[in-house]
């Protein structure tokens, strides 16, 4: 599948406000008590972005068996609107060979404390898959 270019392909910047990226959280990294993701879930932020997988060419199991171990994971979902409303935060699609979803969220000129922007998106995360019960 070329993703890329020409014709009704999206280019590496045309991911749609109304869609979604999801990203998959490893065991450990989301707070037992409120069930929540843990901001370090969004390192890269700050230096190449953070790898997440478009609603276009992917869905919650999928990203899920990306996973190292899918069997010990969840697959939270991020609104593209919600994301690009916190300050200077970009999606972009950047496809590889292998995995056309391939997307980052991108801190792009950021000039704010970093882990705020960590937290607020931790608030639009949304389990589309559940984690396991400890």
């Amino acid at each position: 599948m070329d993703v890329q270019g020409g014709g009704s392909q999206p280019g590496p910047d045309d991911i749609p406000a109304s869609d979604l990226v999801y990203r998959w959280i490893p065991h450990g990294f989301w707070n037992k008590k409120t069930r929540r993701p843990n901001p370090n879930n969004f390192r890269g932020l700050e230096s190449g972005g953070v790898s997440v997988e478009w609603s276009r060419f992917s869905d919650p199991e999928t990203c899920k068996n990306h996973s190292i171990d899918s069997s010990d994971v969840g697959v939270v979902q991020l609104g593209v609107d919600k994301v690009k409303q916190i300050d200077l935060l970009k999606v972009k699609h950047r496809p590889e060979p292998e995995h056309p979803e391939h997307s980052l969220i991108l801190a792009e000129n950021i000039d704010r404390d970093i882990l705020q922007t960590k937290l607020e998106l931790v608030n639009i995360c949304e389990w589309a898959i559940e984690p396991p019960n400890e």
